[in-house]
């Protein structure tokens, strides 16, 4: 089992505020984790290659397509409910 000031260390650097049961509940939870991890880190894993998704998704790309538009500065302008001033739209202040 993990030594309890080592639980408490723990707590600090994770800003946590643990109870006295919740550090014995700590101490046995952290154990079994690293526990775990020890196991893992003995598995020969040499040769074997690595997995960076299990989905088989992939990536989906489409080449850019420019679309020449036909609508004018004018008609884009028209559209707005908002006052036109020297070819823009003024808007309400948002500040």
């Amino acid at each position: 089992m993990l030594d309890k000031d080592l639980v408490l260390k723990l707590a600090v650097l994770s800003k946590l505020k643990l109870t006295e049961d919740e550090v014995l509940k700590m101490q046995k939870d952290l154990a079994g984790i690293f526990e775990y991890l020890d196991i893992l880190n003995s598995v020969d894993t040499q040769g074997v290659e690595p997995t960076y998704q299990v989905s088989g998704i992939e990536d989906v790309l489409f080449e850019d397509e420019v679309i020449v538009s036909k609508v004018t500065p004018d008609q884009l302008l028209n559209c707005s409910k908002f006052p036109k001033v020297e070819n823009q739209i003024q808007t309400n202040s948002i500040l």
